[in-house]
Protein backbone atom coordinates (compact mmCIF):
# COMPACT_ATOMS: atom_id res chain seq x y z
CA UNK A 1 0.00 0.00 0.00
CA UNK A 2 3.07 2.38 0.50
CA UNK A 3 4.21 1.51 -2.82
CA UNK A 4 1.04 3.00 -4.07
CA UNK A 5 1.24 6.28 -2.00
CA UNK A 6 4.92 6.40 -2.95
CA UNK A 7 3.70 6.29 -7.09
CA UNK A 8 0.78 8.50 -6.40
CA UNK A 9 3.03 11.45 -5.24
CA UNK A 10 5.45 10.97 -7.12
CA UNK A 11 2.52 11.42 -10.14
CA UNK A 12 0.79 14.29 -8.44
CA UNK A 13 4.55 15.95 -8.58
CA UNK A 14 5.57 15.42 -12.05
CA UNK A 15 1.53 16.96 -12.51
CA UNK A 16 2.48 20.06 -10.59
CA UNK A 17 5.75 20.31 -12.40
CA UNK A 18 3.96 20.28 -15.58
CA UNK A 19 1.57 22.86 -14.73
CA UNK A 20 4.03 25.10 -13.45
CA UNK A 21 5.95 25.19 -16.40
CA UNK A 22 2.89 25.53 -18.76
CA UNK A 23 1.97 28.55 -16.66
CA UNK A 24 5.51 30.21 -16.67
CA UNK A 25 5.96 29.47 -20.60
CA UNK A 26 2.33 31.22 -20.92
CA UNK A 27 3.28 34.15 -18.60
CA UNK A 28 6.81 34.50 -20.76
CA UNK A 29 4.77 34.80 -24.29
CA UNK A 30 2.80 37.50 -22.38
CA UNK A 31 5.57 39.28 -21.68
CA UNK A 32 7.32 39.30 -25.05
CA UNK A 33 3.93 39.68 -26.71
CA UNK A 34 4.39 42.85 -24.71
CA UNK A 35 1.10 42.96 -22.45
CA UNK A 36 0.77 46.23 -20.67
CA UNK A 37 -1.89 47.53 -18.07
CA UNK A 38 -2.69 51.31 -19.13
CA UNK A 39 -2.45 52.27 -15.14
CA UNK A 40 1.41 51.05 -15.32
CA UNK A 41 2.12 54.14 -17.97
CA UNK A 42 3.36 56.64 -15.85
CA UNK A 43 2.70 60.30 -17.32
CA UNK A 44 5.01 62.73 -17.50
CA UNK A 45 2.52 65.64 -17.03
CA UNK A 46 2.92 67.19 -20.00
CA UNK A 47 -0.11 67.95 -21.69
CA UNK A 48 -1.24 65.68 -25.05
CA UNK A 49 -1.68 67.83 -28.19
CA UNK A 50 -3.42 66.10 -31.25
CA UNK A 51 -3.87 67.65 -34.18
CA UNK A 52 -6.88 66.71 -36.57
CA UNK A 53 -7.66 67.70 -40.33
CA UNK A 54 -11.18 68.02 -40.03
CA UNK A 55 -13.77 70.66 -41.36
CA UNK A 56 -15.19 73.55 -39.08
CA UNK A 57 -18.63 71.98 -39.11
CA UNK A 58 -17.84 68.52 -37.25
CA UNK A 59 -15.48 70.31 -34.55
CA UNK A 60 -18.42 69.87 -32.43
CA UNK A 61 -17.70 66.07 -32.70
CA UNK A 62 -14.50 66.48 -31.46
CA UNK A 63 -15.75 68.47 -28.06
CA UNK A 64 -18.74 66.24 -27.40
CA UNK A 65 -16.78 63.15 -27.90
CA UNK A 66 -13.82 64.71 -25.61
CA UNK A 67 -16.59 66.10 -23.01
CA UNK A 68 -18.54 62.86 -22.64
CA UNK A 69 -16.14 60.10 -23.08
CA UNK A 70 -13.15 61.56 -20.81
CA UNK A 71 -12.71 63.18 -17.21
CA UNK A 72 -11.29 66.59 -19.16
CA UNK A 73 -13.66 69.74 -18.27
CA UNK A 74 -13.53 71.69 -21.53
CA UNK A 75 -13.25 74.78 -21.40
CA UNK A 76 -10.65 74.60 -17.72
CA UNK A 77 -8.87 71.33 -19.60
CA UNK A 78 -8.35 71.50 -23.26
CA UNK A 79 -7.60 74.53 -25.64
CA UNK A 80 -8.74 74.43 -29.17
CA UNK A 81 -6.81 76.20 -32.28
CA UNK A 82 -8.06 76.27 -35.56
CA UNK A 83 -5.77 76.88 -38.91
CA UNK A 84 -7.72 76.30 -41.99
CA UNK A 85 -8.94 73.10 -41.61
CA UNK A 86 -6.47 71.89 -39.13
CA UNK A 87 -7.41 71.49 -35.43
CA UNK A 88 -5.07 71.41 -32.54
CA UNK A 89 -6.22 69.99 -29.47
CA UNK A 90 -4.16 70.79 -26.62
CA UNK A 91 -5.40 68.64 -23.71
CA UNK A 92 -4.65 68.50 -20.31
CA UNK A 93 -1.46 67.33 -18.98
CA UNK A 94 -3.44 64.07 -16.76
CA UNK A 95 -4.87 62.93 -19.69
CA UNK A 96 -3.67 58.58 -19.95
CA UNK A 97 -2.29 56.85 -22.35
CA UNK A 98 -5.71 54.71 -22.68
CA UNK A 99 -8.30 57.70 -23.23
CA UNK A 100 -5.43 59.49 -26.20
CA UNK A 101 -5.50 56.11 -27.66
CA UNK A 102 -9.12 56.58 -27.71
CA UNK A 103 -9.60 60.01 -28.87
CA UNK A 104 -7.05 59.49 -31.27
CA UNK A 105 -9.13 56.36 -32.69
CA UNK A 106 -12.86 57.78 -32.85
CA UNK A 107 -11.47 60.30 -35.21
CA UNK A 108 -10.42 57.73 -37.32
CA UNK A 109 -12.95 55.71 -38.08
CA UNK A 110 -16.48 56.24 -38.92
CA UNK A 111 -19.33 54.16 -40.56
CA UNK A 112 -17.54 54.20 -43.94
CA UNK A 113 -14.16 53.22 -42.90
CA UNK A 114 -10.91 55.90 -42.33
CA UNK A 115 -12.29 59.19 -41.98
CA UNK A 116 -9.56 61.65 -40.55
CA UNK A 117 -6.25 61.43 -39.85
CA UNK A 118 -5.62 62.52 -36.35
CA UNK A 119 -1.98 62.49 -34.75
CA UNK A 120 -1.55 62.81 -31.30
CA UNK A 121 1.63 63.90 -29.09
CA UNK A 122 2.16 61.94 -25.73
CA UNK A 123 4.92 61.97 -23.19
CA UNK A 124 5.09 58.62 -21.62
CA UNK A 125 6.88 58.89 -18.16
CA UNK A 126 7.41 55.27 -17.95
CA UNK A 127 6.52 52.12 -19.78
CA UNK A 128 7.50 48.67 -20.31
CA UNK A 129 7.16 46.80 -22.82
CA UNK A 130 8.54 43.70 -22.77
CA UNK A 131 12.01 43.93 -22.01
CA UNK A 132 11.92 47.64 -23.57
CA UNK A 133 11.52 50.24 -21.11
CA UNK A 134 10.34 53.77 -22.43
CA UNK A 135 10.89 56.71 -19.98
CA UNK A 136 10.64 60.45 -20.68
CA UNK A 137 9.69 59.67 -24.17
CA UNK A 138 7.18 61.44 -26.81
CA UNK A 139 5.50 59.24 -28.66
CA UNK A 140 2.83 59.80 -31.69
CA UNK A 141 -0.34 58.24 -32.08
CA UNK A 142 -1.88 57.31 -35.30
CA UNK A 143 -4.54 54.84 -36.97
CA UNK A 144 -3.00 53.00 -39.92
CA UNK A 145 -5.76 52.60 -42.70
CA UNK A 146 -6.97 48.90 -43.20
CA UNK A 147 -5.70 48.28 -39.58
CA UNK A 148 -8.30 46.34 -37.23
CA UNK A 149 -10.72 49.51 -35.79
CA UNK A 150 -9.25 48.15 -32.04
CA UNK A 151 -5.44 49.27 -33.10
CA UNK A 152 -3.64 52.64 -32.56
CA UNK A 153 0.02 52.56 -33.51
CA UNK A 154 2.38 55.10 -32.10
CA UNK A 155 5.90 55.64 -33.05
CA UNK A 156 8.49 56.81 -30.53
CA UNK A 157 11.25 59.90 -31.50
CA UNK A 158 14.12 56.90 -32.20
CA UNK A 159 11.45 55.57 -35.04
CA UNK A 160 10.47 52.49 -33.16
CA UNK A 161 6.44 51.13 -34.18
CA UNK A 162 4.29 49.65 -31.67
CA UNK A 163 1.09 48.44 -32.35
CA UNK A 164 -1.50 49.34 -29.08
CA UNK A 165 -4.92 47.19 -28.72
CA UNK A 166 -8.03 48.86 -27.39
CA UNK A 167 -9.86 45.64 -26.33
CA UNK A 168 -6.81 43.74 -24.38
CA UNK A 169 -4.85 46.46 -23.55
CA UNK A 170 -1.50 44.56 -25.14
CA UNK A 171 1.46 46.50 -27.03
CA UNK A 172 3.54 44.81 -29.43
CA UNK A 173 6.77 45.72 -31.65
CA UNK A 174 5.84 46.15 -35.12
Amino acid sequence: MTDLYRILFIVLCIVMVVVYYYRKNKHLKEETAGTMACKEVERAGKPSVMIVEIPQEDEEKVRKYIHECTDLDLDAHCKFERNGNLLKVSMDKDLNFYDTACIVNEFAWDAEGLDYDPKAHYTIGKLQIGDTTLTDTEVIFFVCPGDDPWLVDFVTKDGKKYQYNLGNERVKEI
